[in-house]
């Protein structure tokens, strides 16, 4: 039976730097993969998991587990989805499994170990087929192609670099890309105030170092007006980047005698610009 013991090892930043870049690459892949798996038995099952019970619960196991010489460990797809195919769906059966295996390793080790390599990863090709998603291969043509190349880079760094929190890791930043471009569209809206020599912007989307750029270029700073106004009750501002881009575009304006005013921001808008300065005649009504 292992034993409970404590390591002998100096405890300073040194040795914590050893350890981190080991123990954040399993955090991501276990939290992960727990996560997934999580998902995919409430899929299958139609139930609502706690996922931040599970979270705490792996994070306790593994935490405890090393301190008797084992290894770290997460929920498995591949052994979750056969179990619950086999009938295996409450919690008896994660118990079940768990003694089970204990017992084969204490008790049945010996015979255990003259189980040929080749056979169990037999077995372990045979789970992966049976839980791969043969469907998403079908319909890979069929979904955005944002969606698709995150899919394909995330699964082809996987299989380059034999090493799945780097694939992870690819697949999280180029869809953090992807989701940046998508969201810095911004739209304007141009209504002329005949008579009074007036024009109003009204501002649609999420203003920040993104979409600052097309921002600026869509406005026409060189029209025969004497007031603008700037509404920005359907936009919001999340970042120094959004108000140094309306302070550029006051300024422009005011170069060609303008007088810029905006209105409708929002109360994070209205902090942001107290805390970094600008946007001088702004209200928030």
């Amino acid at each position: 039976m292992p034993l409970f013991l404590i390591p002998q090892i100096p405890v300073n930043l040194e040795t914590l730097m050893i350890i981190f870049p080991y123990s954040l690459a399993l955090a991501i892949v276990g939290l992960l993969e727990s996560l997934l798996t999580a998902n995919i038995v409430d899929d299958m099952m139609n139930t609502e998991s706690n996922k931040n019970k599970e979270s705490r619960g792996q994070g306790y196991a593994n935490v405890v587990t090393g301190f008797f010489g084992g290894m770290a460990g997460c929920a498995m797809i591949g052994q979750s989805v056969i179990n619950v195919k086999s009938g295996g769906t409450g919690r008896l059966s994660s118990l079940v499994a768990g003694v089970f295996l204990m017992f084969l390793i204490i008790v049945l080790g010996g015979i255990v170990i003259q189980i040929p390599m080749a056979a169990l990863a037999g077995v372990m090709i045979m789970v992966s087929i049976g839980t791969f998603d043969w469907n998403s291969l079908k319909s890979l043509h069929k979904v955005p192609r944002t969606d698709a190349a995150v899919m394909v880079v995330t699964v082809g760094t996987v299989v380059f670099t034999h090493d799945l929190s780097k694939g992870v890791l690819a697949g999280v930043v180029l869809s953090a890309i992807f989701f940046a471009a998508k969201i810095s569209k911004v739209h304007i809206e141009e209504n002329l105030i005949s008579g009074k020599s007036k024009k109003i912007y009204k501002v649609k989307g999420q203003i920040f170092f993104a979409s600052v750029t097309d921002l600026i270029m869509q406005f026409d700073y060189k029209e025969n007006l004497r007031e603008v106004e700037i509404d920005l009750s359907d936009a919001h501002l999340w970042d120094d980047s959004a108000i140094g881009a309306f302070d550029k575009i006051e300024t422009k304006f005011e170069q060609n005698n303008i007088q810029v005013t905006y209105v409708g921001l929002d109360k994070e808008s209205q902090q942001l610009k107290k805390r970094i300065g600008g946007l001088s005649k702004a209200s928030g009504h």
